[in-house]
């Protein structure tokens, strides 16, 4: 359903994975139309597993990446019949990976804590010895900066 609304609120390049099972073949067939996906799976722990994987395998086949981050409801169906304009948002204005994992560790950690900032400060770096160079010198040099301020906002470094 996900896909069908976002086609119909206008999200003209929309695709679907079945459940949250993205596989490194159906990466291949969008690397033929595109090299940039933005990914919008559940808020739920499911949709965020399938994020984290999507992520990891579209960083092993070198695609620029950002993240859909859904404002309202669980899923992409629920935020577009609930806010329209704000699924609009949402999809002109994708995060980085970096404020994705950033966001997911404020949620989890008490920033206001040392041990909360470090764990936090942790998740921007998920352990991932497949991630291609190219990629992480991407992130050092055009997401860093953004990102960089919001972690020593938590730090209170600012």
């Amino acid at each position: 359903m996900d896909v069908i609304m976002a086609h119909q609120a206008g999200t003209t390049n929309a695709v679907g994975t079945s459940g949250t099972a993205l596989t490194p073949e159906q990466l291949k067939l969008i690397k033929r139309y595109t090299s940039h996906v933005a990914f919008a799976f559940d808020q739920d722990s499911a949709g965020l597993e399938a994020t984290f994987r999507a992520i990891e395998l579209a960083q092993l086949a070198e695609f620029e990446l950002q993240i859909i981050a859904i404002p309202v409801g669980k899923d992409p169906d629920e935020c577009i019949k609930t806010d329209p304009a704000a699924w609009e948002k949402a999809v002109s204005k994708p995060i980085s990976v970096m404020d994705f994992y950033f966001n997911y560790g404020k949620k989890l950690f008490d920033p206001e804590t040392l041990e909360g900032k470090r764990d936090c400060f942790g998740c921007c770096f998920p352990s991932s010895s497949n991630t291609p160079r190219r990629w992480n010198r991407g992130i050092i040099y055009s997401v860093w900066p953004s990102s960089l301020k919001q972690i020593l906002i938590c730090y209170g470094m600012t």
